[in-house]
């Protein structure tokens, strides 16, 4: 994926600049369901090429 460059970013406000700053603090993060749903599939893709690269006694 091209970063193009051209983006604005808006500013964060409200009840979502809240958890953001309590997020940073903490150490933590803050995430959405399609972003944890993403990770989720990225996973299990990658536990099951780990499972047939390994070899029978490492699995």
């Amino acid at each position: 994926m091209k970063y193009t460059g051209n983006t604005v970013s808006k500013p964060v406000t409200g009840k979502s600049a809240e958890r953001l700053a309590t997020a940073v603090k903490s150490g933590s993060y803050v995430s959405n369901a399609a972003a944890r749903e993403t990770i989720q599939q990225i996973l299990e893709s990658k536990k099951q090429q780990t499972k047939r690269d390994a070899p029978e006694s490492q699995v």
